[in-house]
């Protein structure tokens, strides 16, 4: 048997020339459709409206988004109205029912207290107030 020796260079040439061929046939195909089926003059008619219609949902959302803001705002201030109001660190808040009515608000001392009343001061320095 006689051994067949390919010659790569004839067949890569081959290759290319049928290759550049169907490329130059299709590009030529695909220019002389769009050459005589204008396609783009309808194209940027449907973009142009298409756009324009995006644009004014745009704008209709923008202003949807600031009523949505200022109604937010209206809600955030109401409930600001209803939260309670934090004492300053030296009073101190006494419920009668926690978290009910209104708190009975009362100067914190830091001072030792005597009795079960808490109504004088206790010190060794001082006498006892009345």
């Amino acid at each position: 048997m006689k051994s067949v020796k390919t010659n790569w260079l004839q067949a890569f040439g081959w290759t290319a020339l049928v290759s550049l061929i169907t490329c130059i046939l299709f590009t030529a195909a695909a220019f002389t459709a769009f050459h005589f089926f204008p396609f783009t003059k309808d194209g940027n008619q449907k973009v142009e409206r298409s756009i324009e219609a995006l644009s004014s949902i745009i704008d209709s959302q923008a202003k949807e988004l600031v009523k949505l803001k200022q109604e937010n705002k209206k809600i955030y201030d109401h409930i600001q109205f209803w939260v309670p109001i934090d004492c300053p660190r030296n009073y101190e808040e006494k419920w009668v029912i926690p978290g009910y009515g209104l708190p009975e608000i009362k100067r914190r001392s830091y001072l030792p207290m005597c009795g079960d009343e808490g109504d004088k001061i206790c010190s060794p320095f001082l006498e006892l107030l009345p």
